[in-house]
């Protein structure tokens, strides 16, 4: 039986995306993580519901399919306890089967043309920095179709760069289910390569300099100015780069460098001058350590 000819009656969609529940944003547009477990309970509770009623009606579905997030996978910045209904809507689906249902919960990345991201800018720019594409509405029902002919319980259907996302979110590359595509999408990263080669070449008192300048023309991108009004010496949250852009900042320099500015444990307020001088250090310590094991 094709997956087209599995037609509901009835369809109960539910869906609470509140990014300012769980998360505020102020003027400065830093993000402050609040708890909000009115908005997370409602995804579990809907999917209770509705099994709640189904049960009493005597009704057994051939098929139960539940709509979970890719942020159950990846997490998402200030929207902790989105992701965890996630992960709980994910747990009841196990239950289901357990309990003798045929079921399939479908982790869903960011939908355009009418998902819940499409009202907010900025988790759309978080998205992009991130590395997570979105997924054009029409094409989502092929999508489900293709999961259900796999015949799995637990699916999860995201456009990914991985590339991109160990940039913006290198803890990523230690997790056992994302480490092997996370580390064949950085395996070609020759033109960083080129450039950590070319500085090294430079004499040492003209290493941190040319760094400096890269860093500048990272930040100058993000920030929308011109490069040469980048202060170096000016710490970085008082030339205005906010959360959103410090995420952008870091996955551009790690693209561009091959350096992971996360774990330079640089503090919140530093200057590019400070970073330039110590990313300039970690690309030359790096090649002394890879000739070594040459």
């Amino acid at each position: 039986m094709s997956w087209r000819e599995y037609t509901p009656k009835r369809i109960r969609c539910a869906g609470s995306f509140t990014p300012r529940a769980s998360s505020t944003i102020n003027a400065s547009r830093r993000w402050t993580e609040t708890a909000s477990p009115r908005s997370s309970a409602r995804k579990l509770d809907g999917a209770l519901a509705l099994h709640a009623a189904l049960t009493a009606a005597d009704a057994r579905p051939d098929l139960i399919v539940l709509f979970s997030s890719g942020s159950a996978i990846m997490g998402g910045i200030g929207q902790y306890s989105y992701t965890a209904a996630n992960l709980a809507l994910q747990s009841f689906a196990d239950q289901l089967a357990r309990r003798g249902h045929r079921v399939l919960c479908i982790g869903w990345g960011a939908m355009s043309g009418g998902g819940m991201v499409d009202a907010d800018e900025d988790v759309q720019r978080y998205l992009r920095i991130a590395g997570f594409d979105a997924i054009d509405m029409d094409d989502g029902t092929e999508y489900l179709g293709e999961a259900l002919r796999l015949g799995v319980r637990q699916a999860a259907i995201i456009p990914v760069d991985w590339s991109k996302v160990v940039l913006a979110a290198p803890q990523l590359a230690y997790t056992a289910r994302v480490a092997d595509l996370i580390a064949a999408a950085s395996e070609d990263n020759s033109a960083a390569a080129r450039l950590r080669g070319e500085i090294i070449a430079l004499d040492e008192a003209q290493r941190a300099a040319v760094v400096d300048y890269v860093l500048a023309e990272q930040l100058a991108e993000v920030m929308g100015v011109a490069p040469d009004s980048i202060d170096l010496s000016v710490p970085l949250p008082e030339l205005g780069l906010d959360s959103l852009m410090a995420v952008e900042f870091g996955a551009l320099v790690g693209k561009t460098l091959g350096v992971e500015m996360n774990s330079m444990q640089l503090g919140r307020s530093f200057s590019l001058a400070q970073a330039g001088a110590r990313i300039a250090a970690i690309i030359v310590g790096s090649a002394g350590v890879e000739a070594v094991a040459a």
